[in-house]
């Protein structure tokens, strides 16, 4: 079955040596890891707060989250909820855009099995994903929205996505990251909006820009 997901995102997530592209990266490194920015715009400031002031640029983005459902991703590894290996930074993110913005968060799913993350250079299908990750609670309907830090090839997001769908179709499930990684030769723009679609299970999703701006 053919699905499409949309998401927001606040940056990009690139790769390179130049200062700008540097500056990106630490802001992102900092909500990733749950810890403060050390260098760039915005030295010694909790990257999630950050994310959260980034977002509150825009007015668009209060009427993106208000009332709808806040899901955190789950994390690529098994125990996040445990003492000593805390660092989930969707669970964190989903919590305080919430509260800010008038929505609702709530746990819904669960990695049963660990997977290599994307940047390691592993190629995850939908199906590794969609087989590694259970839902957990009743899926309500509505707008929900599925939170995470940065989005890679879009794997993850879409595989929770087609598991909350199953779960109910009448859910109206979208996205939203604070970054994502752009394509070959793609300008660095923020405040973007990506489709990712995917028809089958053992492919990963194709996704393209919708709008952005620079």
């Amino acid at each position: 079955m053919r699905r499409i997901l949309r998401c927001r995102f606040l940056t990009t997530y690139p790769s390179g040596k130049a200062q700008e592209k540097a500056r990106r990266r630490e802001l992102v490194y900092a909500v990733k890891n749950c810890r403060l920015v050390k260098f760039g715009n915005y030295t010694g400031r909790d990257g999630r707060s950050v994310a959260l002031e980034i977002s509150q640029m825009r007015p668009e983005m209060a009427a993106y989250f208000h009332g709808a459902l806040l899901v955190p991703v789950p994390t690529s590894g098994m125990g996040v909820d445990v003492a000593g290996d805390d660092l989930w930074s969707g669970r964190d993110l989903a919590r305080l855009f919430a509260e800010t913005y008038s929505a609702r968060w709530q746990l819904l799913l669960d990695r049963l099995t660990p997977v290599e993350k994307s940047s390691r250079g592993q190629q995850r299908s939908l199906r590794r994903h969609v087989e590694s990750i259970e839902v957990t609670n009743r899926v309500p309907d509505g707008r929900i929205i599925l939170v995470d830090d940065v989005v890679t090839t879009g794997s993850t997001m879409c595989a929770c996505a087609e598991l909350l769908l199953r779960a109910n179709a009448r859910a109206q499930v979208c996205g939203f990251a604070v970054a994502y990684v752009p394509g070959e030769g793609e300008v660095l723009r923020d405040f973007a909006s990506r489709e990712y679609e995917w028809d089958s299970l053992d492919d990963r999703p194709h996704n393209r820009l919708l709008d952005a701006e620079r």
